[in-house]
């Protein structure tokens, strides 16, 4: 039979490394724990080439990043409106763009060629445009889908191409 004073020893060993245990993992918590907090802080900067927005149904639904030769470029997606919104550069453009899925588009946009200027472009690639143009100043102007001016309104007047009413033009 074991005597209580060895019971006792015994008890008192077992709990002493019971302690050292505890203390260990106590020191190993508040470490983790540190950690977690000095990494959960905002940075102040975020450096990368480009962005995928991801959607709740873990497809992307935006780009945020740079197109080559044109400049830095965000384009969100959205599919129910079957239609793409840019902001950003677009060549020697920059403004914003609400493109749909079939060609059509409106845009705001400043340019190298020009001040500020508003385009509204069907399907077929034809164009109302309104804005301001170096040496022109002022101008509203309708565009074929061959890129030709059919008829523009400026401080110069107005002009229209052949086989063009340019009086149902004028208000």
């Amino acid at each position: 039979m074991v005597s209580v004073d060895e019971r006792l020893d015994r008890l008192e060993r077992s709990l002493r490394r019971w302690r050292i245990v505890a203390g260990i993992a106590l020191v190993a918590a508040l470490t983790s724990a540190a950690s977690a907090v000095a990494l959960a802080r905002p940075q102040d900067e975020v450096r990368a080439k480009s962005f995928v927005i991801m959607g709740g149904s873990g497809q992307a639904v935006g780009r945020l990043g740079e197109v080559k030769d044109k400049g830095p470029l965000l384009v969100l997606e959205s599919k129910s409106a079957h239609a793409k919104i840019m902001v950003g550069s677009m060549g020697e453009d920059a403004g914003l763009a609400v493109v749909a899925d079939d060609g059509a588009n409106a845009s705001v946009m400043v340019g190298a060629n020009g001040g500020p200027g508003i385009a509204v472009c069907g399907p077929g690639r034809s164009k109302l445009m309104a804005g301001y143009a170096t040496g022109l100043g002022p101008v509203l102007a309708v565009i074929d889908e061959k890129g030709e001016a059919r008829v523009s309104i400026s401080e110069r007047g107005v002009k229209s191409t052949p086989g063009t009413d340019a009086a149902a033009a004028t208000p």
